[in-house]
């Protein structure tokens, strides 16, 4: 018995409606939820591609700390500070081989991420247009770059971004 599809909307066949349009399923990616430990490695790995490996790079986030912000704005906000903190640490005159490095921390704060990049080598001095740069990106957040002299020399940057409700009042 078929039933009038001008009426009813629905095409039945012997009776019985059609099949249901097949789904398609795809396996789930490994970065479908990427974290901030995850896009870190992805930039040392790069920079020590592009660079050399004469700076020992010390990473320490926790490994299911979510990105703060979108992968891509995080990259633009970090690899320029890392591409800064090695160079730094490869010039440190007074450090040998063993002695130069870039630490790399994060930490989640009750309404913000904080990451650090840190290096051994001489201070930051002239801060120049890239680190104004990211200055601007992590204000147009909601957040903060901070420029720091280590007390036993190097240069750390922190940035800080807004999560959870803090995030989401900045975008309203």
């Amino acid at each position: 018995m078929t039933s009038d599809p001008r009426r009813t909307g629905v095409r039945r066949h012997e009776g019985h409606p059609l099949p249901p349009p097949r789904l398609r399923t795809f396996p789930a990616r490994a970065d479908a939820h990427p974290t901030t430990r995850q896009l870190v490695e992805e930039l040392v790995a790069e920079a020590r591609a592009g660079a050399g490996h004469d700076v020992d790079v010390e990473v320490d986030v926790p490994a299911a700390l979510p990105l703060p912000t979108d992968r891509e704005t995080l990259r633009r906000l970090l690899a320029p500070l890392l591409a800064r903190s090695m160079d730094g640490a490869r010039r440190d005159p007074w450090r040998g081989r063993r002695g130069r490095g870039v630490t790399i921390t994060a930490v989640r704060c009750p309404h913000a991420v904080e990451i650090e990049v840190a290096d051994s080598g001489p201070a930051a001095g002239d801060h120049g247009a890239g680190l104004a740069e990211v200055g601007r990106r992590a204000t147009a957040l909601g957040g903060a770059l901070v420029v720091a002299d280590c007390p036993d020399g190097g240069t750390a940057f922190t940035v800080r971004l807004p999560v959870g409700r803090a995030a989401l009042r900045r975008a309203a």
